[in-house]
This record gives structure tokens, C-alpha cells and sequence, in this order.
């Protein structure tokens, strides 16, 4: 398994073939341009990256942040959780995503064998 940072919460894994990224702030700022990340993340890793999968835990914008989804591409499935409201899945509607995949709390999503996501 294959773990790297990529910037504040943003974290890439890798197994068996499979990529996810979390929380992926990766371009720009957020929250009204008043949070930059420092060090920035390294450019390289922004543009290669076509992760699989997307996970995003909550809708803060330094871990839900529109710019960097888009970046990774809206055919990418993202995976959020399933809660009392429905706001994160209409954004992601709203910005052209397709495939969002709800897990509810506790629930387990394996992309592949070797790899396992518990909401």
C-alpha cells in the first residue's frame, strides 16, 4: 500500500491498482481567499494525479474545496458520507459530478480486495 501527502488533509493512496485522494485541496486558496496552503503542493503532483476514487468526509472548504475537484476530473466517482442533510451530494451535482457513492456511518466500501474505506 501507498500512502503520500499531498497538502493540508490531502492524502493519496494506492493499492492493488486502485487510487483514492482525500480532502483535496490542491490549487489555489480557500475560505474567501484568507487560508493558503503552505508549502504549496508540488505542481507535478496536481497534474498527474487521476485518482479512482474520491473520499471527502465533510463539506469545510479545506476539505471540500470546488477548484481542486474539478481539477481531478467529474467522471471521478467521490465518496461522502450519508448524514442528516444533503447538502455535499448537491454541490456535487451542482458542479457536474455523476457517481457519488453515500456510505453511512460505520459503513465499509472496498474499491478492490486489498483495500478498504470505513465512513
Amino acid at each position: 500500500m501507498f500512502f503520500e501527502i499531498l497538502s493540508h488533509a490531502g492524502l493519496h493512496v494506492r493499492s492493488a491498482g486502485v487510487s483514492l485522494v482525500t480532502e483535496p485541496w490542491l490549487v489555489g486558496s480557500t475560505y474567501w481567499r484568507s487560508w493558503w496552503n503552505y508549502p504549496p503542493p508540488r505542481e507535478a503532483i496536481t497534474e498527474s494525479l487521476r485518482p479512482d476514487f474520491i473520499y471527502l468526509t465533510h463539506i469545510h472548504w479545506d476539505h471540500f474545496q470546488g477548484p481542486s475537484l474539478r481539477e481531478l476530473g467529474k467522471k471521478t466517482p467521490v465518496i461522502i458520507p450519508r448524514g442528516p442533510y444533503d447538502r455535499m451530494k448537491r454541490d456535487l451535482l451542482d458542479m457536474g459530478f455523476k457517481e457519488i457513492i453515500e456510505l453511512g456511518h460505520g459503513e465499509t466500501f472496498r474499491p478492490c480486495r486489498d483495500f478498504a474505506l470505513t465512513s
